[in-house]
């Protein structure tokens, strides 16, 4: 593992600090690597000796005690030729944008950067702390494309989706398609959909049945509001190809699960009287078993639409032009 001496501020650095607690606002815009080396002091230097590549910075922390802690992501997906890391150098502008070498630092014992390669993958974390003595105004430039953070970072700063759970009174399972007892009041994670759900009963299934489990993902639940605020209307054959055989004006509505039918029965009206005919099947099954229509008609689960037993009475058979309208829920 390298050993580095530790980041010396440079002359440059020194002037840039200086203007710091005068009042300027200090950027830290990237850290730096090379292989050089050189006899050089440290305080004056004013690049590196032979810079490879740059470090995107993740973050900049002012400490309060005359410190930052800068972290920078090394990755070798830029290097084609290996080399030794013996030089860091972090760089920094003033409110003049002028960028300049802010502190330099070196390695006498130094880790070798392979080039990238399928089995050659490297991604490392520095984070170093250089001196910024009381300046109020620190701030780095943070590229928003690089979406890499540390797990200390991520402890730190996010609730994990347990922690979300147990504030809301649920512990995790497991994953719906492994093989066990579902525990009613947990909540597990289907790997066909990529949500997650709670267990609403006790069972030993190896899918997802709405029956037994309950979407508690933002997505499935969006998609459940937008399914309940929008409308679907069918007109006339649109419904079902036999509804002009007997209606005319037919406008089916469906919002959510509520479903309203409105139309003039005024054609063939001797097969409208006939029990048990079916004249069409509605597109949304209802969730009952069979539901009554006035003032002849039922509603069979699978759809059917049909006349009656009522129709067996005179009194009940219709003669003449009827609106027909009626609502119901379906699944």
């Amino acid at each position: 593992m390298a050993k580095f001496k530790g980041f010396i501020l440079t002359e440059k650095g020194r002037e840039l600090l200086a203007k710091g607690l005068a009042g300027e606002t200090i950027t830290f815009t990237k850290m730096a690597i090379g292989d050089g080396t050189t006899a050089t002091s440290e305080r004056e230097m004013t690049a590196l000796v032979n810079q490879i590549t740059t470090l995107q910075l993740l973050n900049v922390d002012t400490k309060g005690n005359g410190t930052c802690e800068i972290n920078a992501l090394l990755t070798n997906k830029s290097v084609t030729t290996g080399f030794y890391i013996r030089e860091l150098g972090i760089f920094a502008h003033g409110n003049d944008n002028v960028e300049i070498l802010y502190a330099y630092n070196t390695s006498a014992n130094a880790d070798y950067l392979p080039p990238f390669s399928a089995n050659n993958v490297v991604e490392i974390e520095y984070i170093d702390t250089i001196i910024v003595d009381q300046v109020e105004n620190i701030t780095a430039t943070i590229d928003p494309a690089v979406s890499y953070i540390t797990k200390k970072y991520a402890e730190d700063n996010f609730l994990t989706l347990k922690d979300k759970m147990k504030m809301l009174g649920l512990e995790f399972g497991g994953n719906i398609q492994d093989i066990g007892n579902k525990t009613k009041g947990k909540f597990y994670y289907d790997n066909v959909t990529k949500f997650y759900y709670e267990c609403i009963e006790d069972n030993s299934l190896t899918y997802n049945d709405s029956g037994k489990f309950r979407a508690i993902s933002n997505k499935p639940l969006s998609d459940k509001v937008e399914s309940l605020c929008e409308v679907k209307k069918l007109n006339d054959a649109e419904i079902d190809s036999r509804i002009p055989q007997y209606f005319s004006g037919a406008k089916l509505f469906k919002k959510g699960n509520v479903v309203t039918f409105n139309a003039l029965l005024e054609r063939n009206l001797n097969v409208v009287n006939s029990p048990l005919a079916i004249l069409f099947n509605l597109p949304f099954k209802p969730i009952d078993d069979y539901i009554w229509v006035s003032p002849i008609f039922t509603i069979r689960k699978n759809g059917n639409f049909e006349v009656g037993t009522y129709a067996n009475f005179n009194r009940n058979k219709i003669t003449e032009p009827t609106h027909l309208s009626f609502t119901y829920i379906c699944e």
